[in-house]
């Protein structure tokens, strides 16, 4: 039972590291072609929603970089745990160097844990916001050309 709990686990991490990952390229992708999209014209105030998907999107990318760092500073005071759980084995619980080390690395663990999961929520909202945005100036683009236009 427990090596299949680790399975899970180890799927977990992987798909929602790929998750991020292909958000990030998503983002990128998204800055990418607005820039294309825009490059040579003026500035219009009807560009705004469009300037707000490419910060929105610009945000979302860099909140999902952070949660990778964040992951891969919380594998490392794992390995710490690991590292402090085979010294209380081996030298009993009695020392408080131990106990004071298992104590802080949970710490910050948990505090990782916190902030790996605000990341994650700023890296989404700030994408979706990007969509609603991007798609608010496109309808409006669209509308100012039909008004001029007819």
């Amino acid at each position: 039972m427990e090596e299949s709990h680790k399975e899970i686990r180890t799927e977990f991490r992987q798909q929602q590291v790929k998750l991020t990952y292909y958000l990030v390229a998503l983002c990128v992708t998204a800055i990418a072609f607005c820039i294309n999209k825009t490059s040579g014209q003026s500035f219009s105030f009807h560009q705004i929603p469009i300037g707000l998907a490419l910060i929105s999107w610009t945000g979302s990318a860099y909140y999902g970089l952070h949660s990778l760092e964040i992951n891969l500073s919380a594998l490392w005071y794992n390995h710490g745990l690991f590292v402090v759980e085979e010294g209380k084995a081996k030298y009993g619980n009695s020392d408080e160097k131990i106990i004071n080390a298992e104590r802080d690395i949970r710490s910050t663990l948990k505090s990782l844990t916190t902030k790996f999961e605000t990341s994650i929520k700023l890296q989404n909202r700030l994408l979706y916001f990007g969509f609603i945005c991007y798609v608010i100036g496109h309808l409006l683009e669209m509308y100012l050309n039909t008004v001029c236009c007819n």
